[in-house]
């Protein structure tokens, strides 16, 4: 519990599995930035050993993840993921309010490290406003996602 001059909130740790938690603070007030009452949010994941460094990306055996860079980003993002098998790969961009922006990929892909660039459009090729996106991926039984911020 945190309590302030004029806000209050609580830090919310949710725990999946052995190698997942997510940790977000709520706040009483509605925060016009983040349009929630989630004023800040973090995830750590543990993955295993390192087994080999490949120019600036580091390659995670067999672990299911997506994650983004720059994030804050303008005006496009790296989106980099990692598949554990090979298989059927989609990759649907969201807005907040769970509309779907763009697929970014729905295709069969190798196992192992990939990275795909989006440049902040939407599906007709339109600049997407500053705000909060989600890159959700999907392959087999495997699905998770990655929060991305636009600012513009």
């Amino acid at each position: 519990m945190f309590k302030q001059s004029v806000d209050e909130g609580s830090l919310v740790i949710d725990v999946t599995g052995s190698n997942r938690m997510d940790v977000k603070f709520l706040c009483d007030q509605f925060d016009l930035f983040t349009y929630s009452h989630i004023w800040d949010s973090l995830t750590v994941i543990k993955a295993p050993k390192v087994t080999s460094v490949n120019g600036d990306r580091i390659v995670l055996p067999n672990d299911f993840s997506i994650t983004n860079y720059p994030n804050p980003f303008n005006p496009s993002t790296k989106i980099s993921y990692h598949l554990p098998q090979s298989g059927s790969v989609k990759i649907v961009i969201y807005d907040l309010v769970g509309r779907i922006v763009t697929t970014m990929l729905d295709a069969a892909e190798e196992k192992g490290y990939h990275t795909i660039d989006w440049n902040a459009k939407d599906e007709n090729g339109y600049d997407l406003p500053s705000g909060i996106y989600f890159a959700l991926i999907q392959s087999g039984r495997f699905t998770t996602n990655a929060k991305m911020i636009l600012l513009r």
